[in-house]
């Protein structure tokens, strides 16, 4: 269930084809220390979460995406994907 959005930032087209979530989240957070305004990465690092089946941490960066005031693309996205993991139980 990967967004559109997932493909557009340099961390996730390096990480997440090789399903190499795990560092894709340390690539994430390295990110957000630079600049913490950027819900992309959190949207980014939610997706890695979900991926690994950790839909508890995943809901969490989707929620801190949408403080952002992102796009409507990556609100509508970042909001399927909230649905989803409250349906796994997060």
């Amino acid at each position: 269930m990967l967004g559109p959005s997932a493909h557009t930032d340099t961390f996730t087209r390096d990480n997440l084809p090789l399903e190499n979530y795990r560092e894709a989240i340390a690539d994430f957070g390295r990110a957000m220390e630079l600049n913490s305004t950027k819900g992309e990465a959190y949207f980014s690092r939610g997706v890695c979460y979900f991926e690994l089946g950790d839909f508890k941490r995943a809901k969490r960066e989707f929620q801190k995406s949408l403080q952002f005031k992102p796009s409507p693309e990556f609100s509508k996205w970042a909001e399927k994907y909230i649905e989803v993991c409250e349906k796994f139980g997060a």
